[in-house]
């Protein structure tokens, strides 16, 4: 992922949902295995949300324990579903509070998209619980 242009490319297959296939699935994954296996930090960014360290790859903040093979969630930031998912899990504040392009592995196991421009709108209570029950 050298370059500006594979960055704009990385960040709009995780806004799609597709950063799963082709180049771009492979660059993301070899991205965050090297980021797991680093002996030294590389000046990559990295914060704490909710228990999970999170890394900033090409403007979005992924979680390190995800897996581009995992199953998505995505969520249109600041829509209905999004007040819904912080109103019933709290924890999440720390999430949000990273930004409005997030990838974030749910206690399922599912990763959870939050995405400015497209996803999910509204959410049941019941997927909502399904995103927070342990696998």
């Amino acid at each position: 992922m050298e370059t500006a242009s594979n960055n704009e490319q990385m960040r709009q297959a995780l806004a799609q949902g597709n950063a799963h296939n082709g180049k771009l699935g492979v660059d993301l994954a070899v991205e965050l295995n090297n980021l797991r296996n680093q002996c030294q930090l590389d000046g990559t960014t990295s914060r704490k949300a909710a228990g999970r360290t999170c890394r900033q790859i090409t403007g979005a903040w992924v979680d390190e324990g995800f897996d581009a093979k995992m199953k998505t969630v995505t969520v249109k930031a600041l829509s209905k579903a999004y007040f819904r998912l912080l109103e019933k899990q709290g924890t999440l504040k720390e999430v949000f509070q990273l930004g409005t392009r997030v990838v974030w592995v749910t206690p399922s196991g599912k990763a959870l998209v939050i995405d400015p421009t497209r996803g999910k709108e509204t959410m049941t209570d019941g997927e909502i619980d399904a995103l927070f029950a342990k696998k």
